[in-house]
């Protein structure tokens, strides 16, 4: 089934929405880069989202702030595009820029000011944050919400709003890769902990089956449970998102342990985890298979 694409980080995601994800070392030409991803198609044939028109991302926040969060939502944006700015090595045509250096209220610019319109950037109080996948011509498509809050996903929002540009530039969930859990016939990499997820004892407790919700992505989108973004996104191939390459752990949009975890004691949970059951860890920056994904959707 066709599905309008958003990726979430943490615990997030409304009804129909689904997620996405990745990161790669850079050599003197972008085309000996070993191509491994889960994203969109480069030829703009996905219907999920298409590569940034000429690779040029404007973004704008959207909403009233006062000047101290709009110079530190700046501030976190930079410092998150300089993190794939450094991973891209110069080898991809791609540009992330806010609408205005100084003021980029959405309501000071228009979208008619870009050829292919803006990302519109919306801040949230809880702890969590998604991002449609790519570009689409659907009017409000084109969004991310977003978390300052510092103890959630990647714990650190430098390192959070670096993830969900990955899925803004056309990147999906590593984790959510159907071939990671063993699709294609070969052995599952991954096992989630669902009753460990954080809003797995209100959907128990609401009469749910469970078994179903953590095993089944269409099944928990459609309930709004937190699994959807954990669990392999089965439909992908129809909507054009496409696997290539090794599974890379080292990628900004594979989850840790601890995402979207309850707490016992005090203690989170360990949700996502390695086939043996050891804990996968928190990547900071784009990795070498991500740099590659986006050089190859936006090459020079």
């Amino acid at each position: 089934m066709s599905l309008k694409y958003n990726a979430a980080l943490g615990l997030c995601l409304t009804s129909a929405s689904v997620l996405a994800s990745l990161f790669f070392a850079p050599e003197a030409d972008a085309s000996h880069l070993s191509s491994r991803a889960f994203s969109i198609k480069a030829d703009g044939s996905s219907t999920a989202g298409e590569p940034w028109p000429d690779g040029k991302v404007t973004w704008c926040l959207n909403g009233r702030y006062n000047d101290n969060t709009r110079k530190k939502v700046l501030q976190i944006a930079n410092d998150a595009w300089q993190l794939w700015e450094d991973a891209l090595d110069g080898k991809s045509s791609l540009e992330f820029k806010p609408a205005d250096d100084d003021n980029p209220l959405c309501g000071e610019v228009s979208d008619a000011d870009t050829e292919a319109g803006m990302l519109h950037i919306r801040l949230l109080k809880g702890k969590n944050a998604f991002s449609s996948v790519g570009h689409t011509d659907e009017e409000g498509s084109k969004e991310m919400k977003f978390s300052l809050a510092e103890d959630y996903g990647g714990m650190d929002p430098v390192v959070n709003f670096a993830h969900e540009l990955g899925h803004v530039f056309g990147l999906v969930h590593e984790h959510q890769r159907p071939s990671a859990w063993g699709s294609d016939g070969g052995a599952s990499l991954l096992k989630l902990n669902c009753e460990n997820l954080a809003d797995y004892d209100i959907a128990a407790a609401q009469g749910l089956n469970m078994d179903v919700l953590c095993r089944d992505h269409w099944a928990a989108s459609q309930k709004g449970f937190s699994a959807l973004d954990f669990l392999p996104l089965a439909e992908a191939d129809e909507d054009g998102i496409v696997e290539a390459g090794a599974f890379d752990w080292d990628s900004i949009m594979l989850y840790n342990s601890h995402a979207g975890a309850k707490q016992v004691g005090g203690t989170f949970q360990p949700t996502l985890v390695k086939k043996d059951g050891s804990e996968i860890g928190i990547n900071k920056k784009p990795s070498k298979g991500d740099a590659a994904a986006v050089i190859k959707l936006y090459p020079k």
